[in-house]
């Protein structure tokens, strides 16, 4: 089932996405600012394979050296360079230096194995980078399996042979306040003017401290 299905292309618009009108600014704040954070320090010609890419967005954020290759289960996206199931890739273990999936964990039903096999592809003291939701809406249904605590996920990283474990969290109650309070109001004509002023309160008061957490992004190293 999982080669043959379709899986969400839409264009991405950080310009949008980070504006302070936008309903869910309080998610990409964090997840896109984040996420540009940790590719713009991936060395120059490094090797990055980036699992359940949909259409590459966060590429631009790389150096133009570093290889970077885009796997998707979605024949009829132009932007994937391998088509194929994240549980088993086409390419020989010991190749990359960075294995990243950017919320796509909880679109897969066995998320160890595409775990177990980012560990067989990457380099010994390589790195895997994770981003997915704990506190989210049901999305690109019937395809969303999952919501991860930090404690799981670590726990599936260590099985699978990684170690030096970090986690961040990416809003936590204030964010998930202000992002519930904007996607309410934003479809209301004479209330959407307040979207920007929640956005902008909520964002002041978020210290990524609290524990209803929005969404995280794990690291760890390949031992």
């Amino acid at each position: 089932m999982e080669s043959t299905r379709e899986v969400c292309n839409r264009t991405r618009d950080f310009a949008s996405e980070l504006s302070l009108w936008h309903p869910l600014y309080l998610q990409f704040y964090y997840l896109v600012n984040d996420i540009k954070g940790y590719l713009g320090k991936v060395p120059p010609n490094a090797t990055l394979i980036d699992v359940c890419c949909g259409t590459k967005p966060y590429q631009r954020f790389v150096d133009p050296s570093v290889k970077y290759v885009g796997v998707d289960v979605d024949s009829a996206n132009a932007n994937v360079d391998i088509v194929s199931s994240a549980y088993s890739i086409n390419l020989e273990p010991n190749i990359a230096d960075y294995v990243v999936s950017f919320q796509g964990l909880e679109h897969l039903e066995e998320p160890y194995l595409m775990i177990e096999e980012a560990h067989r592809l990457l380099k010994p003291g390589g790195e895997i980078c994770l981003t997915f939701p704990m506190s989210e809406h049901l999305h690109e249904e019937p395809y969303d399996f999952f919501r991860y605590t930090e404690h799981g996920v670590a726990y599936l990283l260590r099985k699978a042979g990684f170690d030096e474990i970090e986690i961040i969290r990416q809003g936590t109650n204030y964010a998930n306040i202000g992002r519930r309070l904007s996607q309410v109001i934003a479809g209301r004509t004479l209330l959407r003017p307040f979207v920007p002023i929640i956005n902008f309160v909520f964002r002041r008061m978020e210290n990524r401290k609290g524990d209803d957490v929005m969404n995280y992004m794990v690291t760890a190293k390949r031992k």
